[in-house]
Parts: structure tokens; sequence; C-alpha cells
């Protein structure tokens, strides 16, 4: 075969296609654009999903012949309920909610649950009939479609538990039923522009009143009160909402006499104990870093004596069985101050080494002023280090001590390293505080 005369016929070839292909490229490039479209909205339902906040798995929506205006919708929830929204003009009118599923029956196929391993079992929604779903709830709306007119939500049995309706002053008026179907549970009243609870009436099983929540007016504001009643209409607790806190009172078996208080403010939760005479004795302030501090009171009600403690560090090495000082439960002192007879003033400020036994510091303020002062340092064998004299913070003298150990220590009275039980007591981080009940009032589908 003659290589020398192919290669030149292949090279021919190769060049007449390549000149082809860019001719048909230029002949396709060259024509008109075609025109884009997205086909027509189907009969079928069509599928929105919306953000996690929602707790919602999907929305099949279906519209009207003119492809735009909702006719229903049916909402599929994260813990397996439905809820189905009709539409009337494009406006929610009706909103059903119902009940998620039964679980699977364990006792199918002899105890056994379905094979774990088997491929899971995908549904399509719109085939599930709801007919034998169980009613949770029907809203009904204004006509503004989404404002709450009348609601009843029903339980599991099917039985009515409540019954919701707009007052005069368009407020939402709701009664409870009790879940033995033997009478009404409370009857509440929720504010039409917040959904708070602004007022409640709650009924004992006899029909007897249990609870009260109204407002307490002032010059300034209104707050809501509660009061809950004993068999024989006595107050066993009131709870103050405030705009800034929440506060508890527990009382006698008089109704009258205070016994212990507390207080969920902006900072700490504390909780005051009053003798059988309604006088305070201590109180316990429990703070999001662990420490719990402990005020107590003098005959006039003035703070007198204040302790700080603190978790004993099991995991620090330092702290050695003779470091340790008084106990109360896991805690330790870490610090305590001696109060004048003014209440406010600190007298002496006393610091200690981890362990709560051996004093660090100690803060002698003769007059009860920050200025001048006296400032101890000791040294970790408990001995003292030196004295300083404090003024307007510069310190005016030092006197240190001799090096090596000395016998000048700080005496402390009984009642400042009293033990006080610190638990049980209310979370530092509030999640156990009362709050009001809100109602949702309005519903959006957008």
């Amino acid at each position: 075969m003659n290589y020398k005369k192919k290669w030149p016929a292949i090279g021919v070839v190769l060049v007449v296609v390549f000149i082809a292909s860019i001719k048909l490229v230029g002949f396709l490039s060259s024509q008109p654009p075609t025109d884009v479209r997205f086909p027509e909205r189907s009969d079928a339902p069509t599928v929105v999903l919306k953000d996690f906040k929602f707790q919602e798995k999907e929305r099949l929506v279906t519209y009207a012949a003119d492809k735009r205006t909702r006719v229903s919708m049916r909402i599929e929830l994260n813990d397996g309920g439905t809820a189905m929204v009709e539409f009337t003009n494009g406006k929610p009118v009706r909103l059903t909610q119902y009940f998620p599923p039964p679980a699977p029956d364990s006792a199918v196929n002899g105890g056994n649950l379905p094979d774990a391993t088997a491929p899971p079992v995908v549904s399509d929604p719109r085939l599930e009939p709801l007919s034998e779903r169980k009613v949770m709830r029907v809203s009904e709306f204004k006509a503004d479609g989404i404002s709450v007119a009348i609601q009843h939500t029903y339980l599991i049995n099917g039985a009515l538990k409540e019954v919701a309706v707009r007052t005069p002053e368009d407020n939402l008026l709701v009664t409870v039923f009790r879940d033995d179907l033997s009478g009404v549970e409370r009857i509440q009243t929720f504010d039409k522009a917040t959904g708070l609870l602004k007022s409640e009436r709650v009924f004992n099983a006899d029909g007897s009143v249990a609870a009260l929540l109204g407002e307490v007016k002032s010059s300034y504001s209104s707050q809501p009160k509660q009061d809950f009643y004993l068999p024989d209409g006595k107050i066993w607790r009131s709870i103050f909402f405030s705009s800034y806190d929440v506060a508890i009172s527990d009382f006698a078996a008089d109704g009258i006499t205070v016994k212990q208080t507390t207080t969920y403010g902006y900072g700490d939760v504390s909780v005051t104990t009053y003798d059988t005479t309604g006088n305070k004795q201590y109180s316990r302030g429990f703070s999001t870093n662990g420490s719990i501090s402990v005020t107590y009171f003098d005959g006039n009600a003035k703070q007198s004596i204040v302790q700080r403690w603190v978790k004993l560090d099991t995991a620090d090495t330092t702290i050695t069985p003779d470091r340790i000082g008084v106990m109360n439960g896991d805690y330790v002192l870490q610090q305590v101050s001696e109060y004048m007879p003014d209440g406010y003033s600190v007298k002496r400020d006393v610091l200690f080494y981890p362990g709560g036994k051996v004093i660090k510091s100690v803060e002698l303020r003769p007059n009860g002023n920050y200025s001048p002062r006296t400032l101890k340092v000791f040294r970790e064998d408990g001995s003292l280090d030196r004295v300083d004299d404090v003024s307007y913070g510069q310190v005016t003298k030092s006197t240190p001590m001799p090096a090596g150990p000395n016998k000048v220590r700080e005496t402390l009275t009984s009642e400042m390293t009293r033990v006080t039980p610190l638990l049980p007591g209310p979370n530092p981080d509030k999640s156990d505080m009362p709050r009001l009940t809100k109602k949702q009032l309005q519903y959006s589908f957008d």
C-alpha cells in the first residue's frame, strides 16, 4: 500500500468536513430564536414548600379555572397532622386541622414493627382520604380572611374541648370544657391586639373558683395579676405579671401572711422566705453562672449578711481536703459580706481562696463608705501578708508582714458562715417562669 498517496487524501477530507461544520453552525445561528414558554399551570395541585420555621412538609394548592384564584389548600405538617383551607373568591374562609394518623400497631406481626431495612413507603397526600382522620380544630375567618371569628377545638375522642368567639370589643372569648365532659374548666379572654391572655376564671370540679386572672390598674399602667384559691376561698398564691418581672407570692393558711416570694427579674431569679409573722428571714438568688447568693435580714428587714456560694471544683487538684471549708451540699463559700445597720453599706467584705476555707482578702469599711477603707491580703497558708490603706482607689499606705508564716487571722461570726439549704430552687434560665398564655388570632396562608 502506498502510504505517501493516502495521507494527503485524508487531509483533504478533514478540511472539507471542517469547512462544512463551520457553515452549518453559521446557518443555525442565523435562524430566528425559538419562543420558549413555560407550559400553562395544569389542573394538578401546585406544591409549595415553606421555610423550616413553619414546621410544614408541603402545601398542595388547588386553583380555579383562571389558574390564579385559590380554591383549596392542603398542608401536611411535620408532626403528621394535616390542615385543609377552604377559600371563597380567593380568601380563606375555613381552616380544618386534623390529628396525625395513629402510630403503627406494634402488636401486628407478633409484636414486631415492620422491617427497618425495608425501603420506606412514600404515599401521595392527595390520595390519602381525611374521612377517617380525627378533627382537631375548625376555624372560621372574618371577612379579612386572616382573623379568627369562630373556632372549635376537639379532643382525639371527638369531644368538644374549646369554643372561641369574638366579643363586642373584638377580643377572643374562649370557653374550655373538662376532658371528662363534666362541665366548664375555664373561661378566658385574649387581647385582640396581642393575643395574650388578659382575663381568666378557672373552676374546680364542683364549680367553685380555683383561680382568677385580671388586671391591677395604677395611675400609669395596668398589669395582669392571677390569684389561686383554696377550697375555703382563701388565696394561697398570687402571680403578678409586670412589664419587667414576674413575682409569685405564696401565703399561709390565713390567705394573708406571706410565706415565700419568687421573683423572675431581668437578672437573677430570687426566692425570699418569711417567718410566721410575715417578716423577711433570708433570700436566695440563683444566677446563670451557677453561683447562689444568700441574703439574711435583721429584725428591721434590712440585709445584714450576704453570702455567695459556688460549686466545689472537684477537678482542681490544688483544692486539698484541708482547704475545703463549710460545705452546703456541693457548694462552698466564695465571698461573704457584712452590712451596716442601714442595710445598704458594706461593713466588711471577705473573699476566700478556692475551697472556701482559707481567707484571701478582707476589706474593712469602718464608716460604710467605699473610701477610705482598709484591705487585708492573706497568703495561701492563711497568714496575713500585708495591710493596705486605700483612699479613692489609691493605696496611701502599705504595711507588709515579715516573711514566713504568722498567726494573724481574721475571725468570722457564725452568722457569716451560716448554712441555709440552697436547693431546690427555680431554674436560673427562667424556663419555669410563669407566662401568660397566648392565642393565635390570625392565620396567613401566603
